[in-house]
């Protein structure tokens, strides 16, 4: 990752910094809603629809995990902006936790089903039950469906958020396709490994890392939502929740669109150009030929 790559990210972000910052320092009052109040919330998220669209392959060739990180992002802009009115009505904080159910939504079909590796669904499940069961005391009518509905899709973002991230390091033997990926080794490094074995090659990278990280602090700031709005009466810290809340959770959309590689040139405006989705296991790198029309 060199100099000009950072700086030019850090460019694109800025006017998601700026939003964050400048909400935090109005900290326009949200009861009674207001549309202004409404408006400064929605513009981090938004920044970040900006930002995913000038930093991803969204629009021109675009890649699908691009396009639905920006889809879901989106979503999360406007769901900040019907959430900001829930305290004029109760339909307004339901309208907003099926909006941003629907962004969970989108964030799993990015994530694909593939590995499905439900070892990893359990410790997502069981936390997801555990909140619901602490939260069940404070839920009346429909809640008692719309929260457990909700406490499993944000668990199902995380499963699957985490099982991007491929760990391969165990040693194996070297038939079949097991020795299809490598790593790289020292003539040192492959004096230890026993004869008819080879190490596989880890998968991990920084932007599955980001986005699984980015799934943990969207579960935390859910929850600290949902135990202020239902187990805590009266929310006698108002501005702690707002700060704690928001904070986590735009910190956690934008590890997420980080989690977007960046394009490469549009191969609209070439002849011969390549693009690579880093997102498809079975095909590394696709060939893309453009030929004039006559």
């Amino acid at each position: 990752m060199n100099t000009k790559f950072v700086l030019l990210t850090l460019l694109k972000l800025l006017p998601f910094f700026i939003t964050f910052i400048l909400y935090f320092a109005l900290l326009l009052p949200d009861n009674p809603p207001s549309a202004e109040a409404t408006v400064v919330k929605m513009l981090p998220a938004m920044s970040l629809v900006l930002f995913l669209g000038l930093h991803g392959k969204v629009f021109c060739g675009g890649r699908l995990y691009d396009r639905l990180l920006f889809a879901a992002t989106f979503l999360c802009g406007v769901a900040d902006g019907v959430i900001a009115w829930d305290h004029h009505h109760d339909a307004f904080f339901l309208a907003g936790m099926a909006v941003f159910g629907a962004a969970h939504c989108v964030f799993m079909a990015a994530f694909r089903c593939t590995p499905l590796r439900l070892i990893l669904w359990l410790p997502w499940l069981t936390v997801a039950l555990i909140l619901y069961g602490v939260l069940t005391p404070g839920l009346y009518g429909a809640m008692f469906f719309f929260v457990l509905v909700y406490a499993l899709v944000i668990g199902g973002m995380g499963w699957r958020s985490f099982s991007r991230v491929e760990i391969r390091c165990c040693v194996g033997s070297c038939t079949g396709e097991r020795c299809a990926k490598w790593c790289v080794l020292s003539r040192d490094d492959i004096a230890d490994i026993p004869e008819g074995q080879c190490w596989e090659a880890s998968g991990v990278t920084w932007t599955q890392v980001l986005a699984a990280a980015g799934a943990v602090l969207f579960a935390i700031s859910d929850s600290i939502l949902s135990v202020f709005a239902f187990r805590v009466p009266g929310d006698p810290y108002p501005t702690a929740r707002r700060v704690a809340v928001l904070s986590t959770y735009w910190v956690a959309i934008l590890f997420l669109a980080l989690s977007v590689e960046p394009a490469g040139p549009c191969p609209c405006q070439g002849q011969a150009d390549t693009v690579t989705s880093a997102e498809d296991e079975d095909v590394s790198r696709e060939h893309i030929r453009l030929s004039e029309m006559a």
